[in-house]
């Protein structure tokens, strides 16, 4: 019994972070917000990117990519138009 008990609390236990994956989550937050018009140019127009992510099957990510190449396409003369 007491070999179950280990087992199912070390499934519930956290994964820990890794430093560099915390420190590049927490620049990119910060660059976020200091960065808000493109953030919401980016987030509005990349939409049907995340819809595509979520809906396209196991192993068929080759549609949820070209979906995203061609709303950041589209999104790109806005940004630059921002950014001049």
């Amino acid at each position: 019994m007491s070999d179950e008990v280990n087992k199912k609390k070390k499934k519930r236990r956290r994964k820990k972070i890794s430093t560099p994956v915390f420190v590049l989550g927490a620049c990119s937050a910060v660059m976020s917000v200091m960065l808000l018009p493109t953030t919401i140019i980016l987030l509005v127009g990349m939409l049907p990117t995340i819809a595509a992510v979520f809906s396209s099957r196991r192993g068929r990510r080759s549609q949820a990519v070209s979906v995203g190449a061609m709303n950041f396409a589209g999104c790109s003369p806005f940004l630059f138009q921002l950014w001049l």
